[in-house]
């Protein structure tokens, strides 16, 4: 199911000090597994029973400046109106000066052992304190039911093997407690929980989403995800700027992509440590979790991977000016349904076959400007697909110097031969 929305309840946009639900004003979905009634337009209804995946990412933009103040929003899904615990992004923060006027939330995990009309509904709110407001842009919320036959692992977390501080000097990975696991992995949730065990060699998508709070100016953690003890290839997640001025002591760190595992039994772990040069401490907020979804590929039919450390601007090494992203070494192609070249146009993907496409992407930047912020968006032939963006980059220059994006979009039927940049 796919639905997507730009206003509240209220049929406003901006986003208040009182939590309101998302309204949808799209939708399209498998009305075999999912229910929506337009009498009730901020739910999405769960018609059969089992293991979901959901992927959120809700846009703001300023919307009034009274002073040089900080907005920062806190996105959070609710089962029947209750909060899920793991279910919340903060990555938010807009500083309202030197042009910084957007961000945005990103949430993916596995919502397990759900019932027959079970609904689910998105809420934002402020969480700062001042008169600065900011709307909500093209929302969108993705979610599919995951059939019993794929080989998932689910977990949550609130501490690493060292203690409950998320902004250690020393890297430390997250102990997880694990809630779903199926054949293809190995956990013990009493006996080093912090390794997961990738049974044998293959494509894993992995998602991770980390919670923060802290006391802190400029904090901002690091959360690495590694393959026996080594960083997979952009595996960095420095999102969760915390400021801790104008109420603001909050945020997150959110990470998605594809591990590509060369044999079998080996070790995943995500580890957190300080990035900042500010070391107060910082945990998972009173009431929530961190969590982990990772489900194997079972062939790399249908699957294109690529990296890339450039863009097509005039600098190439530039991100923070207007340009494509060159993806200049392929990971993966399933050349019956890509084409895509690395010297030729390497910024574009054509999508050779009609279907439903679910695109990952992350990034992680550093820059020496102040209160930097580049956009990344999903374009089609051109056109921005709307909603399908991450703007979550802030970089202050002052203790901080690093940020990053990840992005999960689902895209509905391509005709053939679209071109995605």
């Amino acid at each position: 199911a796919l639905v997507t929305g730009t206003v509240h309840s209220d049929s406003n946009a901006t986003v208040t000090n009182t939590a309101r639900a998302i309204k949808w004003s799209f939708s399209d979905l498998d009305p075999g597994t999912f229910d929506f009634n337009s009498s009730t337009p901020t739910r999405l209804k769960i018609k059969s029973g089992g293991n979901y995946f959901f992927a959120f990412t809700g846009p703001i933009v300023e919307q009034t400046k009274t002073s040089s103040n900080r907005s920062q929003v806190e996105f959070v899904i609710r089962k029947n109106g209750t909060a899920v615990p793991e279910a919340s992004t903060r990555c938010t923060y807009v500083r309202h000066d030197s042009g910084h006027t957007e961000a945005s939330g990103h949430l993916h995990l596995l919502i397990p052992n759900l019932s027959t009309n079970d609904y689910f509904e998105v809420f934002a709110k402020n969480i700062d304190n001042h008169a600065n407001t900011v709307r909500l842009g093209t929302c969108r919320l993705f979610s599919e039911k995951i059939a019993s036959s794929r080989p998932i692992f689910s977990a949550t977390a609130v501490r690493t093997v060292a203690g409950t501080n998320l902004n250690p000097a020393n890297a430390s990975p997250l102990q997880w407690d694990n809630d779903v696991s199926n054949t293809g992995f190995t956990h013990s949730d009493s006996s080093n929980s912090q390794n997961v065990t990738l049974n044998s060699a293959g494509k894993y998508l992995v998602y991770v989403n980390l919670p923060l709070q802290s006391a802190g100016q400029r904090v901002s953690p690091q959360m690495m995800v590694k393959l026996g003890g080594n960083e997979v290839t952009g595996g960095v997640a420095t999102q969760g700027y915390l400021r801790n001025q104008n109420g603001i002591n909050k945020s997150s760190l959110h990470w998605v992509g594809m591990v590509s595992s060369g044999s079998s039994n080996q070790v995943l772990t995500v580890e957190v440590k300080k990035r900042s040069t500010v070391g107060t401490n910082t945990t998972v907020p009173s009431g929530e979790k961190g969590s982990i979804f990772i489900e194997k590929l079972a062939n790399t039919n249908n699957l294109f991977s690529a990296t890339a450390t450039q863009t097509t601007a005039s600098n190439a090494n530039n991100w923070n000016t207007a340009g494509e992203v060159k993806w200049s070494t392929q990971e993966t192609i399933d050349s019956s349904k890509f084409t895509h070249s690395t010297s030729s146009n390497p910024n574009q993907i054509e999508v050779d076959a009609d279907g439903d496409y679910l695109l990952l992407y992350n990034d992680e930047l550093n820059a020496t400007g102040t209160r930097v912020n580049p956009q990344m968006s999903v374009n089609v032939n051109g056109n921005p697909v709307p909603g399908a963006l991450v703007s979550s980059h802030y970089i202050r220059n002052d203790a901080h110097y690093h940020s990053s994006g990840a992005l999960v979009v689902l895209f509905n039927v391509f005709p053939a031969n679209d071109l995605i940049s």
